[in-house]
């Protein structure tokens, strides 16, 4: 097996780990729901759900054009480091971090910007919006999901995010 075959399974497992195909992570069920709904394989490729568990919520389709153009960039030579604007979970940072690290690269940095604050205190809208709404902002306390996540990942021991 050629070092280019064992980079391409390495950094695939990583992006099936990422979005949570590898363990058919049911979605997340918002409080007016019933119930959690199913997995769907169909519908986590092209990130139309949101993983209950899974470290990101970008879909494998995204994931994989992110480390496409990740690869772009080291394979030309482009100088200079990446950046992740605004997160949620952090998969697509750990993405970027397990590309550079399969291709054995280490003067490059991945960036993380965000508030780190979560979201806005909800607006009093009424019915439905407003549930999910609150939904996701009690989901977002804490600092976010992302703080837990970076502190039990070896390979991003280095991209702790740090509050400016």
């Amino acid at each position: 097996m050629t070092m280019g075959e064992l980079r391409a399974r390495y950094l695939g497992l990583m992006r099936n780990c990422l979005t949570g195909l590898v363990y058919d992570d049911p979605p997340f069920a918002f409080a007016v729901e019933v119930g959690p709904r199913p997995f769907d394989r169909a519908t986590r490729q092209i990130g139309m759900d949101r993983p209950s568990q899974a470290h990101s919520m970008i879909g494998q389709r995204r994931m994989l054009q992110l480390q496409r153009a990740a690869e772009f960039v080291i394979e030309r030579g482009v100088p200079g480091d990446f950046i992740k604007t605004g997160m949620r979970r952090g998969g697509a940072c750990i993405m970027l971090r397990a590309v550079l690290e399969a291709w054995g690269v280490t003067d490059r940095h991945v960036w993380l910007a965000d508030s780190f604050a979560g979201l806005p205190r909800p607006v009093p809208w009424r019915g439905r919006a407003r549930q999910r709404w609150k939904a996701l902002y009690t989901a977002r306390q804490g600092g976010g999901p992302a703080h837990g996540t970076y502190g039990r990942r070896s390979l991003c021991e280095s991209c702790l995010p740090r509050k400016w």
